[in-house]
Formats: structure tokens, C-alpha cells, sequence
């Protein structure tokens, strides 16, 4: 056959393929003597090709080749293409470029191959590009068979050349590499598209919907986060949102029920084995620990409502198990009594740490007492792994002593005295926490805080240990943002300023609210009045400044203060809020 009939006959066997799919359109030449191209395909949105369906044409190149039968075999070929032709398409925005292997002995028998060429690919291909060099050598694939595999090729082209053509090209970026403004994107139809075989672009996301083109890749795997799957034991539901990973070929691999729960699928979708791990919390390990018993029992596990089997296979037998999750819910029972909200990952659970928690498990909850003849009564920490807990030790009857959560039923009440003086008075033991304690304590319970502090029946010297407390707390909510913290000190200051009103007391309640929220106009007119009237107390003026937003006056006030009582000033936390 001459080069005329092979074209020919290559023309016809792409033109009857495409002719079966209901949205495209062929317009192409068998006369080879067009510049570059042999003609389009056009695309419409639905059934009857009307001007209204229309969606946007593909123009392409096609090239008839004869060759043998066992050649026809190939699934991917390669091909030589003019570079000027190369760089006619980079200037159009892109081409879809065919080439036909025709049979020697069988005209009727071929193979049809393609590669969609956008401009990031042929600027790829052009890259490195040898001095007189005339061709490049391009990749292609056989053609799918089905209509929708073949339609969707061409609204491909038209979706990726409207987001290449005329952008410039990001060579080479990293992009893994996050840099914090810029986010990526791959753009599918659905998650399970970057699954199709198929190499995907990867775009850097600009303004106003803008794409730049940085990488093409080959997704092997795929997960996805959060997918709303039931998965049930029997009747009993566990978890609602998985995470699912599919590999090739949208094949389910993995599933991760819960964090640190993951169930392994083989290649005909069951069950192969679960693992569970200590990477996760405490309530997170329970529920995990839960599941596994559950189905060790030879249950059926269900994904919504497909069996994907029974009795896998587990790292641990069940009598194992169930001891782990029975030592656990003593850790979840004693850390929700002692108010403990630190987040600790299980895997962080020494030996050291689990013999403490059984030890304080009994003295808290089980209320257990412990021999000592030489305990006396004591306040301080209990320290487990990174938590540490204010705890009170108190002696009971004969020689023993008893450990109690000092947040609860109004344990801490205790006498104290100004320093150099003797007379003693009722106070909580709360206002004697410094800075630090509210900082370093993980059991501090502040509405139980803040309760203990206003029962006790108020006193002069009580008004004074309870001014310290909320200037120490505010000091530590200032490095520590805690809502509970800042609360705490709204309702104590509030409390005080009800019990014995001062100016100070008052600053004070103030400087928490300022935290939480803007002053009311109320709040401001009566921080008014306060510096209207105090205007030989350079400090009250100072902190009206503050409060009042008053920078200038702040600084001028700040200046007039001697050497050490304005570094005394600026010590308190109402100068933070300056900052």
C-alpha cells in the first residue's frame, strides 16, 4: 500500500470509531496536505450535536503506519514528530495526535493509538531540545474501546487546555513542599478519577480561579478522608466517618476505621487482617480496643451494607485485649475525675506511668488508704509521664494517709497569714497558686476554683491573698489564652469588687473583662470618672490609659512613674495589654 492509502484507511478506521460516540463529531482530512493538523473533533454537551450543545473542538493529527501482525500486539508505541509541527501545536494550545498501525496482510485489521498533547507536555518534550534537531519522540496508547472512555479524552483536552494555553510553566517545583499561600491542585471529575490509569496535572492554585501547570504524575494511591461509611459489628454500629485507600484500579486496600485502627483488604475485597496501634487517645484506643473484641467473636463486619468478612487475623489474642481495655477505662475513669485534659497519645504509657495511675486510681476513686507512720499532711504534684496533678495528701486514722482531689467537694480550705504578721485567717487554698502553678498543674478544675474561693467567708487580709490570685492569674491566661482561665478571673474579681469595691478591684475586673471582650460604654464612662478623680495616682492613671486605648496618655503616665515603681508597674498584667 502507497503512503496515500495507508492515510486514507487510517482516517476511516479513527473516523468510524469516534463516529459511535454520541457527543463528538469528526471533521477530518484524507488528503494529508494540511499544515500540521488533518482536521478536528468537535464536542457537544448532549445527544443530536445541536449549536447549542456545542463545547469546543479538538483539532488532530493523524498518521497511518503499516505494520506487522505481532507488532499490532503493542499496547504503547512510540513515534517520531516533527519539531516545528511540535511547536505549531504548543502555539494553537495543543493537539490530539493519532497514529494508526494498519496491518500489512489485512487492511480491516489495526490498532489505534493516541496521546493527548497539551501544552506543559510539549514543552516538556521541546525541553533540552539538540541544536538542528528535526523530531521528537513522542508516547503513545492504544485507544480505548468503550464510548464514555473515549469521550472523556476529549473533554480532557478541552478542560486542561483551557487552564495551559497561554500560561507560563513552572518547571521543576517541589510540589510536596507547601509553601504556606499556595495550595495545588489535580483536577477529576471525582476522587476515584485519579485512579483511572490515566497521568494526571498537578496545578498551583492563583487568584480568580487561575491554574499554572507544574507537574504531571501517575497516581498509584489514593485516600480518602472522612468518607460518612457506617462500619458495624452485627447490629452494633462503631465508627461513621473512615478513611478508605484505593490503589490501581480504584482497588480498596486499606481502611482506617478509627485513629490507630486499620483493616487490611486482600485482592478480592475481604477481610486480610486488622491491626490496631497506640498511636491515638486514650478514648480512641478504647473504642478501637471495643471493635476488636467484638469481632474477634466471629462476627460479620459490615461497610454500610457490604460484608467484607469474618475472623481476621489480630496481633493479640482477645484475653489480651480485653485486659488492655480494662485498664484503660480505669485511665479514661480517673482522668475525667481528676478534670485531666491534656491530650496523651497511648504509646506514651510507661511502665512507670500505668503503675501510677493504678496507684492514684485507688487512693482517688476507690479511696483506698496506704500505711505510712511518717506521712504527714501535704499539698503538691503527682506527676504521670508530661501530666502533672495538684493533689492533697491527708492523714487518717492511726498510721495511714489518704490522697484526695482537692477540686473536689470543697477540700481545700486552710488557714494562712500575711507575711509578718501572726494573725491568721480563713482563705482557699487556691490563692496561694502562683504564676507558675497555673501553668505547670493539668487538674485544675477553675470553675471548682472559683467557687472555692467564694465561699470562704471574706476578711481584709482574705480581700488581699484574693488580689494576688487573679494579678498571678492573669499573668499565666496572658502566656496560656485558656477561656477557663480568663473566666475564673472575670467571676473571682467580680465576686471581690461586690465584697469590698476599690478602685484597684475594680482596674482589676476590668482588665479581665478587656480580655474576653471590648468594654461596654458603661465600663468606659465609669474608668472615666475613676481617672478624673485620681489624678495625683500616676499608676490609676496609667492603667486607665490602658483600658481606654489611650497610647499617648499611656506613654506619658508610664514616664511620670519613678525608676522602681514604674518597672514594679510594668510587671502586672494589666501592662500586657499594651503589648
Amino acid at each position: 500500500m502507497n503512503s496515500n492509502s495507508i492515510e486514507q484507511i487510517a482516517v476511516a478506521h479513527l473516523t468510524m470509531k469516534i463516529a459511535i460516540c454520541e457527543h463528538l463529531k469528526a471533521d477530518i482530512n484524507q488528503n494529508d496536505k494540511t499544515l500540521s493538523w488533518d482536521g478536528h473533533v468537535e464536542v457537544y454537551g448532549s445527544t443530536g450535536n445541536k449549536k447549542a450543545d456545542f463545547v469546543g473542538r479538538c483539532p488532530v493529527q493523524v498518521k497511518g503506519k503499516s505494520v506487522s501482525n505481532n507488532e499490532l500486539r503493542k499496547q504503547n508505541i512510540s513515534y517520531s514528530v516533527d519539531v516545528d509541527d511540535l511547536r505549531n501545536y504548543l502555539n494553537d494550545g495543543g493537539v490530539i495526535y493519532f497514529v494508526i498501525g494498519i496491518s500489512a496482510t489485512d487492511k480491516e485489521q489495526c490498532r489505534i493509538y493516541y496521546s493527548v498533547l497539551l501544552p506543559f507536555d510539549i514543552n516538556q518534550i521541546l525541553n533540552n531540545l539538540k541544536d538542528k534537531q528535526k523530531t521528537r519522540s513522542v508516547q503513545l496508547s492504544s485507544f480505548p474501546p468503550k464510548q464514555e472512555q473515549i469521550e472523556e479524552i476529549f473533554r480532557y483536552f478541552l478542560v486542561h487546555k483551557h487552564h495551559q494555553f497561554g500560561k507560563p510553566f513552572l518547571n521543576g517545583i517541589d510540589i510536596i513542599k507547601n509553601d504556606g499561600e499556595t495550595s495545588y491542585s489535580i483536577l477529576a471529575k471525582s476522587p476515584m478519577h485519579f485512579l483511572d490509569g490515566t497521568p494526571k496535572y498537578v496545578y498551583k492554585n492563583l487568584p480568580d480561579n487561575v491554574f499554572i501547570p507544574v507537574e504531571k504524575i501517575m497516581p498509584i494511591e489514593i485516600e480518602l478522608e472522612n468518607a460518612p461509611v457506617d462500619v458495624s459489628v452485627d447490629d452494633q454500629r462503631f465508627f461513621q466517618d473512615v478513611k478508605l485507600t484505593f490503589a490501581k484500579g480504584n482497588v480498596l486496600k486499606k481502611l482506617e476505621l478509627n485513629k490507630g485502627l486499620f483493616i487490611k483488604v486482600n485482592s478480592k475485597g475481604n477481610m486480610a487482617n486488622v491491626k490496631v496501634t497506640k498511636n491515638c487517645t486514650v478514648a480512641q484506643y478504647i473504642k478501637n480496643l471495643e471493635f476488636l473484641i467484638a469481632l474477634a467473636e466471629g462476627k460479620i463486619l459490615k461497610l454500610g451494607n457490604l460484608a467484607i468478612g469474618s475472623n481476621p487475623k489480630m496481633n493479640d489474642e482477645v484475653s489480651v485485649l480485653e485486659g488492655e481495655l480494662n485498664f484503660y477505662k480505669k485511665v479514661a475513669q480517673l482522668f475525667e475525675r481528676l478534670n485531666i485534659k491534656k491530650r496523651l497519645v497511648v504509646r506514651e504509657f510507661s511502665n512507670d506511668m500505668c503503675k501510677k495511675i493504678d496507684f492514684l486510681f485507688g487512693a482517688i476513686i476507690e479511696e483506698k488508704s496506704f500505711e505510712d507512720k511518717n506521712a504527714e499532711p501535704a499539698m503538691g504534684g503527682f506527676e504521670i509521664g508530661r501530666i502533672r496533678c495538684f493533689i492533697l495528701r491527708i492523714k487518717k486514722n492511726n498510721n495511714e494517709v489518704g490522697y484526695i482531689n482537692p477540686f473536689e467537694n470543697n477540700n481545700a480550705k486552710c488557714e494562712m497569714a500575711i507575711a509578718g504578721d501572726n494573725e491568721r485567717f480563713s482563705a482557699s487554698l487556691f490563692v496561694t497558686f502562683n504564676k507558675e502553678d497555673f501553668l505547670k498543674y493539668d487538674n485544675i478544675d477553675y470553675v471548682a476554683m472559683a467557687e472555692s474561693i467564694k465561699s470562704v467567708e471574706y476578711s481584709e487580709d482574705y480581700g488581699t491573698a484574693v488580689d494576688y490570685f487573679i494579678l498571678n492569674l492573669l499573668s499565666a491566661y496572658d502566656k496560656r489564652k485558656s477561656a477557663e482561665m480568663l473566666d475564673c478571673a472575670i467571676e473571682v474579681s467580680s465576686w471581690l469588687c461586690k465584697q469590698s469595691p476599690n478602685v484597684v478591684r475594680y482596674l482589676n475586673k476590668m482588665q479581665s473583662i478587656f480580655r474576653k471582650r471590648p468594654l461596654s460604654d458603661e465600663e468606659s464612662e465609669i474608668i472615666l470618672n475613676i481617672r478624673d478623680d485620681s489624678v495625683n495616682s500616676w499608676e490609676i492613671l496609667t492603667g486607665c490609659a490602658i483600658l481606654l486605648h489611650e497610647k499617648h496618655t499611656y506613654k506619658h503616665c508610664l514616664e511620670k512613674l519613678p525608676r522602681g515603681r514604674k518597672k514594679e508597674f510594668l510587671k502586672y498584667p494589666i501592662s500586657h495589654l499594651m503589648k
